[in-house]
């Protein structure tokens, strides 16, 4: 699905990337939300790493995945290929500004430049699968890797056995304090 930015918009992130924070500049928060809704329903309101189902979530919880950080990579913050949609966890505890999943010359439009399942580039879910079995309020979460490269690489980098061993520990009811 093509995406782009009117001639008003172009002008306004032209501005942005003149300043220091581009993301964050005042004139381009309209834009920042509708890449925001745009890359949401690419994803079908899943985290673009974890596939965290995001429906229903606060805005707030949600971000705006610069794959490359914009304070590394300033020229593609508004790149629709360096764009997606994550959960903070993903985003802001793991990722933040790393860039270690870059690898090789070249092209940074090119999937091979990248360890992890680009979001972009990539189709997730060749890589990795999340399931989620649910029955009242517990629910199993499970990944199987489907590639021994960008698949391994991102249930790792994620953290990913985390979100499954929780999710095993919460439906059996035991807490972090039980041995």
């Amino acid at each position: 699905t093509a995406f782009t930015f009117d001639r008003d918009e172009q002008v306004a992130i032209e501005a942005a990337l003149l300043t220091d924070k581009p993301w964050y500049d005042p004139g381009v928060a309209a834009i920042r939300r509708r890449i925001k809704d745009f890359h949401l329903g690419l994803t079908q309101y899943t985290c673009c790493y974890c596939q965290r189902d995001l429906h229903g979530e606060f805005t707030m919880v949600i971000d705006v995945e610069h794959v490359l950080p914009s304070s590394e990579y300033k020229p593609q913050t508004f790149l629709m290929w360096n764009l997606s949609a994550s959960c903070k966890r993903c985003n802001m505890d793991i990722k933040k500004n790393d860039v270690s999943f870059i690898q090789g010359l070249g092209s940074l439009e090119d999937s091979s430049r990248y360890k992890l399942a680009h979001p972009n580039f990539d189709n997730p879910e060749d890589h990795l699968a999340r399931f989620v079995e649910q029955v009242g309020r517990s629910r199993i979460v499970k990944y199987v890797i489907h590639t021994p490269d960008k698949g391994r690489f991102t249930y790792e980098y994620f953290k990913l056995r985390e979100l499954e061993t929780s999710s095993y520990d919460e439906a059996q009811g035991a807490n972090r304090t039980d041995p």
